[in-house]
């Protein structure tokens, strides 16, 4: 009778053990299942949640008054660059003009200059505001002139930017060299006059 009770009880602590063991597993799928996507979801929430919160902030700093004052003065800033580098396309001849001015006052020789199609050669994106004009200019000049000339060019305003060069050199017991250019700058569309000078 000892033997019958003592294999009963181990038959029941083997079938608790089973079943906790079972339980357990449940739990641990449970957990595995609903617990863990849960948190996930959760901590999107959270995220989504700190998102808008800063969106919120950033549209309540926008109100502000020095939050305006300071683009105000950003706007101002990239206006006055706009202005620096560019000219009214009412003063593209102008400027045309000037370059002529200073490829006389060095002596280059055979000076002439053309205006050349936009739509083929733009570098610059459509605009509203700004354009930009390209001019062919060709002359006979030696190495000394044309750097002179390049050199005005750079110090221009507005800039100035040299986009093709070609030089062939001078036939023997000539001095000059032929230079091709292609010059462009940027023109603004706005009606602004404003004189015209290259330092």
């Amino acid at each position: 009778m000892k033997k019958s009770h003592t294999k009963k009880i181990t038959k029941f602590k083997l079938f608790l053990a089973v079943l906790w063991a079972a339980c357990l597993l449940l739990l641990g799928a449970g957990i595995l299942f609903f617990h863990l996507p849960q948190k996930e979801v959760l901590a999107r929430i959270e995220s989504q949640f700190n998102e808008s919160r800063q969106q919120r902030e950033v549209a309540d700093l926008a109100s502000r008054e020095t939050v305006r004052q300071k683009a105000q003065q950003q706007l101002d800033e990239v206006q006055h660059q706009i202005q620096q580098y560019s000219l009214p396309t009412d003063d593209v001849t102008a400027l045309v003009f000037e370059i002529g001015k200073k490829a006389a006052e060095l002596g280059l020789s055979d000076f002439s200059s053309k205006q050349l199609d936009l739509q083929k050669l733009s570098t610059v994106e459509k605009s509203k505001h700004l354009t930009e004009a390209w001019l062919q200019v060709e002359f006979e000049a030696s190495y000394e002139q044309f750097l002179q000339f390049v050199n005005r060019l750079e110090q221009s305003t507005p800039v100035v930017f040299v986009e093709d060069l070609v030089i062939r050199r001078a036939d023997q017991g000539k001095a000059k060299h032929k230079v091709k250019m292609e010059l462009s700058f940027l023109a603004r569309t706005e009606k602004q006059s404003r004189p015209v000078a290259m330092n």
